[in-house]
């Protein structure tokens, strides 16, 4: 993509697992390399079922939607240890504390880049979530750099759907032409957005961490 394809935009959408909170790297992947540094090793299908378990019950569970990241993380875990057959809560948490302090120290050094571009752009977030996602926006401090926050599980929509993207072109007010969407996934994030007209940049894809974003437009 020509670089100079971004000049003139007016807004940026981000998603939010794999691309705030880290460069590229999907949740389910994360999550096995904490197992086999905590020396647990199941095979990767069976976290992969634990996992998908664990994201399904919290997506059902309306109790979520009022939870911080740490405390989504203990209780997705610990339903992950459920369905593996785990019993060791010691374990359970340091995983899960891991995995948080790994999440926020991307936002935290995200949250400083979205102040710097909100100078420019209306900014947002489309995310395939829990529910909980605008809790923990501000529990990070960035909701203050956001204009729209999209939590497909508050809107009953996710993506790829493009019905999650208009609304949030919708609320975010501008045409899509003039909007850039941020993801790492192809099929979820890049294929969708461009559909619609945006204009698409992949972490692990057009760049290697979302830093280098600024140097684009």
């Amino acid at each position: 993509m020509d670089q100079s394809s971004f000049k003139g935009c007016k807004a940026i959408l981000f998603d939010f697992g794999g691309t705030l909170d880290s460069d590229g790297g999907h949740w389910l992947d994360r999550v096995y390399r904490k197992y086999k540094e905590e020396g647990i090793d199941p095979s990767f299908d069976k976290l992969k079922d634990a996992f998908y378990f664990a994201d399904e019950v919290c997506c059902k569970d309306p109790r979520v939607n009022q939870l911080g990241l740490r405390s989504l993380l203990k209780y997705h875990f610990g339903l992950q240890f459920r369905r593996l057959g785990i019993d060791d809560r010691i374990r359970m948490k340091r995983i899960a504390d891991s995995f948080a302090e790994d999440m926020e120290y991307y936002l935290e050094r995200n949250k400083k880049l979205l102040k710097r571009l909100n100078r420019v752009y209306k900014i947002g977030i489309v995310s395939n979530f829990y529910g909980n996602l605008p809790v923990i926006c501000d529990e990070a401090g960035m909701s203050k750099y956001l204009d729209v926050i999209i939590d497909s599980e508050r809107v009953g929509v996710r993506k790829p759907d493009p019905d999650i993207f208009l609304l949030a072109i919708k609320e975010i007010g501008e045409r899509p032409e003039d909007i850039i969407f941020v993801g790492d996934s192809y099929e979820r994030d890049i294929v969708p957005s461009k559909r619609l007209g945006m204009k698409a940049i992949q972490i692990k894809g057009y760049i290697t961490n979302l830093l280098q974003l600024e140097d684009l437009l």
